[in-house]
């Protein structure tokens, strides 16, 4: 601000200082602008510093809240790899542990293999040599189940039974006796099996007709049936009937030759026919038990028999051609021999086997 001065001065100077004054008076209002603008100006500096430290200041306290979060995260961090290197640690060292025993596992697999087998082999040498001695059994069986009765099925059932037992042993060393017993079904299941069904039926027809057979010679006391009952014919058909069966008893005339000259009673009718149907039981008994000679002898005799006491009609001519065809029916064919295969089952199944 300026201030006045009290002071009088003369006229003449009053023009000077009146310049003078002019001179001043225009020269502070110059550097009051001035000064007002650097004013201005330093205000402005001063506002942009206030505003600036404010930014700077809140970006310090960011960074510092940063750079907190930033130690904490690095902290947790720190705290995780801490735990992660000492699980890491651990698991190395289960990882060494679990490597020492896979490289320790080969060698304890290889002893406990061997352990098992000698276990199994403790364990199953009684039922192998209990298995074998069962296959033996059953190829003895078959073998005399076709020597005494020429069972083919039982023989066959059995065989199977014995590959069977042998089969479930697993052992390779009996492989030739299984396919020797593979060899022996094969052949008996080619064996033809007659019909001893059908010929015994055979057999039966010709024994129920042997009754009814005309016999050679004269016939001593032979019934003579009537086709007609008593009651049903006359007085007159009776007393005639009854008259020639009275000169039928006292007169007989019979044309006898070589082979007719003979008489026949009662009892030598029933011996010559009970014998017939003898040979005929006989023969198929013989069937039954596939006996072929005792078939064969059983059948020429009832051939003999019939040519010998039988007349030569054609129901006895019948009868022997059926009894020709039977002879020539082969019921025992012949049979494979199985006895090799008991003899090497026999080799392999030792006594003390089953101790």
């Amino acid at each position: 601000m300026t201030m006045r001065s009290s002071v009088q001065l003369p006229h003449g100077m009053l023009g000077r200082d009146n310049a003078s004054l002019m001179t001043e008076a225009s020269v502070p209002t110059h550097s009051h602008r001035v000064t007002l603008l650097l004013a201005v100006v330093a205000l402005l500096v001063a506002a942009y510093g206030v505003w600036r430290g404010d930014v700077i200041r809140d970006r310090e306290v960011t960074t510092r809240e940063r750079v907190t979060q930033l130690e904490l995260g690095h902290s947790a961090l720190r705290t995780e790899l801490t735990s992660l290197t000492e699980r890491a640690n651990k698991e190395r060292a289960a990882s060494q542990a679990q490597l020492q025993q896979l490289i320790e596992l080969p060698q304890q697999v290889k002893d406990l293999t061997a352990a098992h087998e000698d276990l199994r082999s403790r364990t199953e040498r009684p039922q192998r040599a209990w298995g074998r001695a069962e296959a033996l059994y059953l190829v003895e069986l078959a073998e005399r189940r076709l020597t005494f009765d020429r069972d083919i099925a039982t023989a066959i059932s059995a065989l199977e039974s014995a590959d069977t037992r042998l089969a479930a042993l697993r052992d390779g060393s009996l492989t030739p006796i299984r396919e020797r017993i593979a060899r022996d079904l094969q052949m008996l299941r080619a064996v033809p099996d007659p019909d001893r069904s059908g010929l015994a039926a055979r057999l039966a027809a010709v024994e129920s007709q042997i009754e009814s057979l005309p016999l050679k010679g004269v016939i001593v006391g032979q019934r003579v049936t009537r086709g007609v009952s008593a009651e049903e014919q006359s007085i007159f058909a009776r007393a005639a009937d009854a008259f020639k069966a009275m000169f039928r008893r006292l007169f007989a005339v019979h044309r006898l030759d070589g082979e007719n000259a003979q008489i026949v009673t009662l009892e030598s009718q029933t011996l010559r026919r009970q014998h017939l149907i003898l040979l005929a039981h006989d023969a198929r008994h013989a069937v039954v038990r596939s006996d072929a000679a005792a078939y064969r002898r059983s059948l020429a005799a009832m051939r003999t028999w019939l040519d010998k006491y039988f007349e030569k009609e054609a129901s006895v001519e019948a009868a022997k051609q059926e009894v020709i065809a039977l002879e020539s029916v082969e019921i025992a064919p012949t049979l494979p021999d199985v006895s090799a295969t008991v003899r090497l089952l026999r080799r392999v199944t030792p006594a003390q086997g089953l101790q």
